[in-house]
């Protein structure tokens, strides 16, 4: 039997590959299955986003006027199977709705954790 999710050890990074926006905003969700036994383990998860054309690694999704990083936090703290969420919703379409492409990083520091990321929630700008 193959064990569910990814597993990522301290100083470990992951990226995702690149996929297209399911709409303009996103709400991102992440699982934490698994944890060790002692130390401080955390995964944060970064969102980029960028358009087809344009080349490299993409920006960071931010917030608040450029002035906050896009991230979802797992900590030890959090029981098995807890649902940390981060709504990137919370912004403007003036201000950074998603590009055509995002991609996720997640970095790992103290001990090891295995979690996974749950579909995101596509969603567009109500309109009145």
């Amino acid at each position: 039997m193959t064990a569910m999710g990814q597993r990522l050890q301290a100083g470990e990074t992951l990226y995702s590959a690149w996929f297209p926006r399911g709409g303009d905003y996103a709400v991102f969700r992440a699982q934490l299955i698994d944890k060790a036994g002692s130390g401080s383990p955390e995964i944060v998860t970064t969102v980029y986003h960028k358009n087809k054309e344009d080349a490299g690694d993409g920006s960071i999704l931010q917030v608040g006027g450029g002035s906050t990083d896009v991230e979802i936090v797992l900590t030890d703290g959090m029981g098995n199977g807890q649902i940390v969420s981060a709504d990137t919703g919370n912004y403007s379409s003036e201000e950074a709705p998603l590009k055509e492409l995002v991609r996720l990083k997640f970095a790992c520091t103290g001990n090891w954790m295995r979690f996974q990321m749950l579909q995101p929630a596509w969603y567009n700008k109500a309109r009145v």
